[in-house]
């Protein structure tokens, strides 16, 4: 008997008995999933630089061609925990290229000790308009 003066349709009660094994009688398949299940975010640049520079007024075909801009930026600037290098998290301590540095990227030491590089430490989404449609979200870095 539930507390809403009723029973727990049978699927609700083998679901709960189900999530119950699980938690019991943890596998490392359960683990993996288990802690798999977490947010994430990354930002990644949209910049597409024109290779061909603006000397002459381009037609539409060679706007629309990916092979005339310079992807650079985009491929390079990617904020996930700090910046990736190559797709690559930065681990360990010492120059810029690494996660924690006492070196700027400048190359000037830093006053106050190791210092982590900068990363997200925060989003904030939310809807926007009459039905939600819109999304108006808040990244925040530090």
């Amino acid at each position: 008997m539930s507390i809403f003066k009723g029973s727990f349709h049978q699927s609700i009660k083998d679901q709960l008995t189900k999530r119950q094994e699980v938690i019991n009688n943890r596998t490392s398949q359960h683990l993996s999933y288990l802690n798999s299940r977490n947010a994430w975010i990354r930002l990644s640049s949209s910049v597409n630089v024109y290779k061909k520079g603006l000397s002459k007024k381009p037609t539409p075909e060679e706007l629309l061609d990916p092979a005339n801009y310079d992807y650079t930026l985009t491929n390079k600037y990617i904020l996930q925990g700090g910046i990736l290098n190559d797709n690559k998290l930065r681990a360990g301590l010492g120059d810029f290229s690494n996660a924690y540095s006492n070196v700027g990227a400048d190359g000037k030491p830093y006053h106050l000790g190791i210092r982590p590089m900068p990363g997200i430490t925060g989003v904030d989404i939310k809807t926007k308009g009459a039905h939600g449609a819109l999304r108006s979200a808040t990244v925040k870095c530090q």
